[in-house]
């Protein structure tokens, strides 16, 4: 009987040694789409793109001196939106925040206000349905690219990191696989005088990203069959596309591989024709009252 016990104390040893080390922290590593908007020149085909948002915020940023380097941040621009993961893994709801978003704001000495250019945060677990997270569009609390990065400071403790942390309990979610910063620099122009967020127009040029960290990252196998689900299908042949999604599409949006808008398609049509379209790979956007939906397909 001493045996057995020893040997159960043993197995249940090893399954919490398991749990312990399945949840982990890390940064992006991955960039599945990425629509560069309108803005500095110097980031266009910038040659550090992605490795410049991978890993942790850049350690020369402070709360007045924001890092500018293009080694460092990528400017999605004005318009612009990017689609971020983490390789093989899935970034759970745990305690409190779940993620960071670092940009580039900084405090304006002068005026004591924010430099900022936000970006609106949606995620998805199957990179099809993405859920906004809410914001205010008074405070614009609840968008990313608020708050300075504080590179001296751990990037895993969202107390003292800077950027701007954001909870997956907020959308209740378990979990989710993909992360989409949409640039809305322009909401900044429609600010009152003396907001805090106030900046002259001239000077705004979107959404610049430096980093992302998870702070409850899992391996995606560990995600059962049961917690995926999927709310759309795209069928594909030669010459048409068809769409089967069980409500109303508001509108439609083909991408090439470059990230160029290539056509926008009517209210509800669910049959596209392709037969003008090149061969190769494309992206496209469904836009329901609800929610926005993002797959891609192949044109043979």
């Amino acid at each position: 009987m001493k045996k057995y016990f020893i040997f159960y104390i043993l197995i249940i040893y090893a399954l919490s040694i398991r749990n312990t080390q399945a949840i982990e922290s890390g940064t992006i590593d991955t960039v599945y789409y990425y629509y560069q908007g309108e803005g500095d020149p110097a980031f266009e085909n910038n040659p550090y793109f992605p490795d410049n948002i991978f890993g942790l915020p850049s350690r020369n940023a402070t709360r007045t001196l924001p890092e500018s380097s293009p080694a460092e941040i990528e400017a999605i621009g004005t318009g612009g939106e990017i689609i971020v993961g983490f390789k093989g893994k899935v970034l759970r709801n745990g305690q409190g925040a779940d993620f960071i978003i670092f940009e580039n704001a900084f405090i304006n000495q002068v005026t004591g206000g924010i430099f900022a250019e936000p970006g609106l945060v949606s995620v998805s677990q199957d990179g099809i349905r993405f859920i906004e997270f809410p914001f205010d569009s008074q405070t614009l609390e609840g968008l990313a690219g608020l708050s300075p990065t504080r590179g001296d400071k751990d990037p895993f403790n969202p107390e003292i990191s800077g950027g701007d942390a954001f909870d997956l309990e907020v959308l209740k979610l378990d979990y989710i696989k993909y992360i989409k910063i949409k640039d809305t620099t322009n909401i900044i122009k429609s600010l009152p005088q003396g907001h805090k967020y106030k900046n002259p127009d001239f000077l705004l040029n979107g959404f610049d990203l430096d980093a992302v960290v998870g702070l409850y990252l899992e391996d995606e196998q560990a995600v059962s069959v049961n917690e995926k689900t999927q709310k759309f299908k795209i069928i594909t042949n030669s010459n048409f596309t068809e769409i089967i999604y069980p409500g109303i599409i508001n509108n439609i949006c083909i991408f090439n591989i470059l990230g160029e808008r290539i056509d926008v398609l009517i209210r509800n049509r669910q049959f596209i024709d392709i037969s003008n379209l090149s061969c190769g790979v494309y992206f496209i956007e469904i836009s329901t009252d609800n929610e926005t939906l993002f797959d891609k397909f192949v044109k043979f």
